[in-house]
């Protein structure tokens, strides 16, 4: 069974810095691997320092987020697309944006976007790293966006479509090659991260069975949340019983 767009709860004995206390939203999940972005570790540099043009695009708060240790030199534009793109309001705008209706989509023709490059100066990332298992640029998902509205398998795209494609539910991957003005009101949700979550076959079933992670459904607010800090106890806590009492578990039991 697929867990493509659902969430990897890190548990709280999972001591790995690359996934303390983190909230992975798996992007792709099937027999060859699994690759996700981690949605609570936000870092300390602007979009439009390696994105120029996006950084009003985004959600709140409106930084780069690191989406996990494997190709720091790469970014991916998560969206939740608008159900009407001409009828939307800017992200700027207060009144909230009614919830699209979920596509399912076969987890052997999930379409994925292509990482934007981010080697530069303004990137601490490393440019040189060797893809990992769990790449998306080398994951079975079939149909990546390429600008002016073509495919990545070579069939056109219609063009209210051209920006963005979902690969699971409500989620979508950007085309960051875009022209950001293009993409105004066509999301109710933008954020970008940097790097990715990657597991080979069978990995990420392994750690699953050995505890180290709780697999939960997603909501769109998970991955735009205006509070990255606390996501992780509080999508704990909306799962009641036991898992609602990790939620107040301390991140370092010597100071308990």
């Amino acid at each position: 069974m697929t867990l493509s767009g659902r969430l990897l709860v890190a548990s709280p004995h999972l001591v790995d810095p690359n996934f303390h206390r983190t909230v992975v939203l798996l992007l792709d999940h099937n027999d060859e691997g699994a690759f996700g972005v981690v949605l609570n570790r936000p870092l300390p540099v602007e979009v439009d320092a390696v994105l120029p043009g996006w950084q009003d695009v985004v959600s709140h708060p409106d930084g780069l987020f690191q989406g996990g240790p494997v190709g720091l030199d790469g970014a991916l534009g998560i969206a939740v697309p608008a159900a009407d793109p001409a009828r939307r309001p800017p992200p700027s705008a207060t009144a909230p944006a009614p919830t699209p209706p979920a596509s399912e989509v076969p987890p052997t023709a999930s379409p994925t976007a292509p990482a934007e490059d981010l080697s530069s100066d303004a990137w601490p990332g490393d440019p040189s790293s060797d893809p990992l298992p769990g790449d998306p640029s080398s994951s079975p998902l079939a149909g990546a966006l390429l600008p002016g509205g073509a495919r990545g398998d070579g069939t056109a795209q219609p063009p209210d479509d051209h920006l963005v494609d979902r690969f699971t539910g409500l989620f979508g991957l950007v085309d960051l090659d875009a022209d950001p003005s293009t993409v105004v009101g066509r999301f109710t949700g933008l954020r970008i991260f940097a790097g990715h979550s990657g597991w080979g076959g069978g990995q990420l079933e392994e750690e699953i069975g050995e505890g180290a992670w709780f697999v939960v459904p997603s909501e769109p607010a998970d991955v735009f949340t205006a509070d990255p800090e606390t996501l992780w106890s509080r999508v704990l806590h909306r799962q009641g019983g036991d898992l609602a009492m990790l939620a107040h578990y301390p991140p370092d039991l010597r100071l308990n």
